[in-house]
């Protein structure tokens, strides 16, 4: 193995076959995750300045980016990372203020629901397993932190990375915790309220 090169293990039964497990790469390791953490950490430095904003997007930035990595090199989304995301909610009432971050917290918590009831739905349908319980817990994050709309817009971004890493990787499973994170980043950038 090299050392710049995370590895995934994904069981042939992910796949729908009987067999071994198989080894592939996938992301850059840590020093690289941290290199674009810092540089995401510059680019939030130029468009904010030190705010309240700048605080809020950093953490939930570190927030993100830890669940990718975790993802890429386990395959799960720890519980604890969740809760470390919730830790920094009060940076979001210090910046939008009390009522504006409850409403989010409720539109997030109904944009959550309503992609569980789809998951739930495409599951039954396609007999497959679509999402894992960290993915869904860390859709619920991004819905606090965002309202629905940013987590609406997140996870479309994030849907449509993951079907072209599917699409040029030419792979069957793919990972939803890198791709929820980018997608959210994206959000971050592009359409956030400054």
């Amino acid at each position: 193995k090299n050392d710049d090169i995370m590895y995934v293990t994904i069981h042939r039964e992910d796949l729908g076959k009987k067999g071994k497990t198989t080894v592939y790469p996938d992301m850059p390791a840590y020093r690289q995750v941290v290199l674009c953490l810092w540089i995401f950490t510059v680019g939030l430095q130029i468009l904010y300045g030190p705010s309240p904003a700048c605080a809020q997007w950093l953490w939930l930035t570190a927030v993100l980016l830890e669940a990718a990595r975790s993802d890429c090199r386990n395959g799960t989304i720890p519980m604890a990372l969740v809760g470390r995301g919730l830790g920094g909610w009060p940076l979001v009432i210090g910046n939008i203020g009390w009522r504006p971050a409850l409403c989010r917290a409720v539109e997030g918590a109904a944009a959550l629901g309503l992609l569980l009831a789809v998951t739930v739905l495409g599951e039954r349908l396609f007999k497959k397993r679509l999402l894992g319980g960290g993915d869904i817990r860390l859709v619920g994050l991004i819905g606090l932190w965002l309202g629905w709309r940013g987590c609406w817009l997140s996870v479309w971004a994030a849907a449509m990375l993951a079907l072209a890493e599917g699409w040029f990787r030419k792979c069957r499973v793919v990972r939803w915790g890198p791709a929820l994170a980018a997608g959210t980043l994206f959000y971050i950038v592009f359409f956030s309220n400054r």
